[in-house]
């Protein structure tokens, strides 16, 4: 072998290492920034939980203002466009959305109804007391119906729903919508699942105050 062939085979094989250490430092460089981002998550996350199960409005019965508290912290936590609680109404017939908060503008709402008719796989799904967590909720099928009259004109692209369950049977859904197709990861939906938690316990400290409220007001009658 000649000295230039020599020298020529010398150069691939560093040109052959180069390249390798080159994907190796971008692997490096990818999983880096996944842990990055899954740290600021979990302390995202930490910081949330504490100060909701530390929150007074959770027990004293005021559903409104747990329901805020509950929205503004899931879209922070999970930094989704728009979290919404809706419940079940008229012997499962329609949803109501009972607080909607939106990130943008940072602004929250109440009252729009949607009927079951338009969305029958998806409620068969939800009322199975499944997860639905729709990467692109246009193409999903257990989300696509919703895409003519409901994600189309959000602009909704990922949905991350979950059960809300109360006295022992299903009374609504925590809704996250995002405007870009988005890959939920386990510990995405474990805090969601958490928040849906304490939306029933929203509920019930709504129930309990009531009926308190009208026991002492029988009492007072009497």
């Amino acid at each position: 072998m000649s000295r230039a062939s020599d020298l020529q085979v010398q150069l691939n094989n560093l040109q052959a290492e180069h390249e390798l250490l080159t994907l190796r430092y971008a692997s490096i460089a990818t999983e880096h920034q996944r842990l990055s981002r899954k740290e600021d998550f979990l302390e995202r996350q930490l910081l949330a939980m504490t100060m909701l199960t530390k929150s007074r409005t959770l027990a004293n019965g005021d559903l409104q203002t747990a329901l805020q508290e509950i929205t503004r912290a899931c879209a922070r936590t999970l930094e989704v466009d728009r979290v919404s609680v809706w419940i079940i109404e008229s012997q499962e017939r329609y949803l109501r959305c009972v607080d909607l908060f939106e990130r943008k503008g940072h602004k929250h709402s109440e009252g729009q109804t949607l009927d079951f008719s338009l969305f029958p796989s998806y409620m068969e799904e939800i009322l199975k007391d499944m997860v639905v967590d729709a990467q692109d909720a246009v193409t999903d099928p257990r989300t696509a119906e919703l895409t003519q009259f409901y994600l189309t004109p959000l602009s909704i692209r990922a949905m991350l729903d979950i059960p809300v369950r109360a006295r022992g049977k299903m009374v609504g859904i925590l809704c996250h919508e995002h405007f870009a197709p988005r890959s939920w990861q386990l510990e995405e939906i474990h805090f969601a699942s958490f928040a849906a938690s304490l939306v029933t316990l929203a509920f019930e400290s709504r129930d309990r105050a009531l009926a308190q409220a009208s026991l002492r007001s029988l009492k007072l009658a009497q």
